[in-house]
């Protein structure tokens, strides 16, 4: 079984949910970030946790736990899931807003996940990719906007990749 906080309540995953009005819903409007655990501990905590502060300072959602606050949150996590190495999704929306536009209270959902292995071959033999001449705006936030992925879901099948590296001009715009 998989656990999750979400805004100072940790239970099941399957138990929590983000209401209908919130912002990432009505508007697309939130962040996330993905890491794993190795031996029951956050790997690259440090580099992680700057990586989503700075993805939610320039996406002006303010952040309601500080850096151990939340560091132990993880850790309850892990120890609910059986002190097996897990997956984290931290997901900070817009939370609810009465306009429909401002933001009030970010919601925050921190998600455990099974841990999906990458196949040994991989690592000998690398994957293929497709190019897709496209930027991201706010490329520098791990933003939840992934249509263009989603859109390109068939092509990447279509051509036998693992994957699609965007690019302007010959130049990563990853």
């Amino acid at each position: 079984m998989h656990y999750g906080y979400f805004n100072g309540t940790i239970a099941p995953t399957d138990q929590l949910a983000v209401g209908v009005t919130d912002l990432s819903l009505l508007r697309g409007y939130g962040l996330f970030d993905y890491f794993l655990t190795y031996n029951g501990r956050p790997f690259q905590w440090d580099w992680y946790w700057e990586r989503f502060q700075n993805s939610a300072t320039r996406m002006h959602l303010p952040l309601q736990l500080g850096k151990d606050e939340t560091y132990a949150i993880l850790l309850n996590l892990i120890e609910r899931s059986g002190g097996a190495d897990v997956a984290f999704r931290f997901v900070m929306t817009g939370g609810y807003s009465a306009d429909s536009i401002s933001i009030e209270r970010p919601n925050l959902l921190i998600l455990t996940e099974s841990i999906h292995p990458v196949p040994p071959i991989q690592y000998e033999k690398g994957i293929k990719v497709i190019l897709d001449e496209y930027v991201r705006e706010m490329a520098e936030v791990k933003s939840t906007d992934y249509k263009r992925v989603i859109l390109m879901a068939q092509a990447i099948k279509s051509a036998g990749a693992s994957d699609l590296l965007y690019q302007k001009g010959g130049r990563s715009a990853n």
